[in-house]
This record gives C-alpha cells, structure tokens and sequence, in this order.
C-alpha cells in the first residue's frame, strides 16, 4: 500500500513537471519600452540585458497574446510599465545571445518570455 502511495506520488510530479513551461533564464530589471505587433506579438526589452539574451532595437523578449497567458503577462507588462517598477522573467534562451541586430539578433532570435512578475 505504501509502496503504491509513493508511486502515485513520484507519477503526479513527473506529469506536473512536463506542465510547467520550461526556462532556462531569469532575471529582473526596469522596462525600458516595448510594442504590441498587430499579429499579436509583444516585444519589450529591460534597462539592462540579461544573461543568455540578445538586443533587437532594444528588445530582449517576446511572447504571443494570443492565449489567455500571453493576455496575462501583457497586463502585468502594462502595469509594471505605468508604475515604474522592476519585473522579474522567466525565459527561454536566445538563440543568438550577446548579439544585436547588426549581428545576428534577429526578431525570431529575441528569448521568448514564460513568465512575469512585479517587484
């Protein structure tokens, strides 16, 4: 019975695990601007570059608003953006980092954002 029970357990947090969006990166700082494509992709870079990250006309990150996530972390971008405040995110790499757009950060290139959150 004990032995089920740890199974059920082990089971549940490896289903849970693949759920969860995956990062590589995270970090925090100051949004210094961003803009909202008519396609619905929402691109932002901080005051600083993060690690593992390229800058694309001062883009850092991206992420779709097509989803009820996306739609969420763009209200969460707008509020921290009024108010002043520091975010931190969570993202995946880029797939040129310490680049910029004369060398290799393009806009598919800029990290994709799984996560955000105000300070």
């Amino acid at each position: 019975m004990m032995r089920r029970k740890y199974l059920t357990i082990a089971s549940a947090f490896l289903i849970l695990s693949f759920a969860m969006p995956a990062y590589a990166g995270y970090g925090a700082g100051v949004i210094n601007r961003f803009y909202v494509s008519s396609n619905g992709w929402v691109y932002f870079g901080l005051e600083n570059q993060l690690s593992n990250t390229c800058n694309y006309w001062s883009e850092q990150f991206r992420f779709n608003t097509s989803s009820a996530g996306g739609s969420n972390m763009l209200s969460v971008l707008i509020s921290a953006k009024i108010a002043g405040k520091k975010v931190t995110v969570w993202y995946s790499n880029s797939s040129a980092p310490g680049s910029d757009q004369t060398s290799g950060c393009l806009g598919d290139a800029i990290s994709t954002l799984n996560g955000i959150g105000i300070q």
